[in-house]
């Protein structure tokens, strides 16, 4: 009995999924539910469109969630990044919808001329100094945006190794950003938030969970007890991707149930 927390749409810029098609493919694969959250990044508030897409999405999700009604759980969401580019456009975003549930994210953190995405750097030419740089504002941008914005889940924690190790194979010793990554797991638990084990680096030869079992390891030692799973899927096929490696590697570690959200308020489904 699995919720995917995290899904994309064909609102979200780098999308292609129908909401029809995910509802399909969460019946077919005997999910609880899932919840739609299309991108919001809060680099792009200028845009006109980022406002748009997300009426959109919130107005598209609500419909397969009332045709949907007895047969999946559907939660409408939207997941905000880079909330610290643009604090106030965040809350606006968040205000403007009685939403389901609210994903913090960070993809481009406050590096001088990098502060695009990191799926839109090429890490392959950067010296390993450069990148341990990088990598450490990511996790003072995360640990920021987990002690001072609006959300319900943190998402992807180390989600920049996806791309630096697992597009540009290079190697990453993760202990050196220790202290840091306590200190949001910390945050994450003492503002009662949930912490999600995202899913999107699982291939076939691979299972990159973000976080990794070390760091949940060291988050249930804090005490933490709110976990959610998600695949951040971006096409239909791709919403159960990696959801059932991950609730086996829970169940092992004694982890009996997961968080989603309705109304912004935890319900909790378990693993079976």
């Amino acid at each position: 009995m699995l919720f995917n927390i995290h899904t994309h749409s064909e609102h979200s810029h780098d999308a292609q999924a129908k909401i029809a098609e995910l509802c399909e493919k969460a019946l077919a694969e005997g999910l609880v539910g899932f919840a739609v959250t299309d991108h919001c990044d809060c680099e792009c508030a200028a845009n006109p469109k980022a406002f748009t897409s997300l009426t959109d999405s919130f107005e598209d999700c609500q419909k397969w969630k009332a045709r949907y009604q007895g047969r999946l759980v559907i939660a409408c969401g939207v997941e905000i990044g880079e909330a610290l580019y643009d604090p106030a456009f965040a809350e606006k975003v968040i205000a403007s919808r009685p939403w389901d549930v609210v994903l913090g994210s960070v993809h481009a953190v406050r590096v001088p001329d990098w502060e695009m995405p990191f799926s839109l750097i090429d890490f392959s030419d950067f010296s390993d100094d450069f990148i341990r740089q990088y990598l450490h504002v990511y996790f003072d941008d995360l640990k920021e945006m987990a002690k001072t914005q609006d959300y319900d889940v943190l998402c992807h924690l180390t989600v920049p190794l996806r791309y630096i190790c697992g597009k540009f194979h290079r190697t990453v010793d993760l202990s050196e950003y220790d202290g840091k990554i306590d200190e949001i797991l910390k945050t994450v638990i003492k503002r009662h938030k949930t912490l999600e084990i995202n899913t999107s680096g699982c291939t076939a030869e691979r299972s990159l969970l973000m976080p990794d079992e070390a760091i949940l390891d060291r988050y249930l030692a804090f005490g933490g007890n709110n976990l959610s799973v998600g695949s951040d899927a971006h096409v239909a096929n791709r919403l159960t991707n990696g959801l059932r490696q991950a609730a086996a590697m829970l169940k092992r570690k004694g982890i009996d149930e997961l968080t989603y959200y309705l109304n912004r308020s935890p319900v909790f489904c378990s693993i079976e």
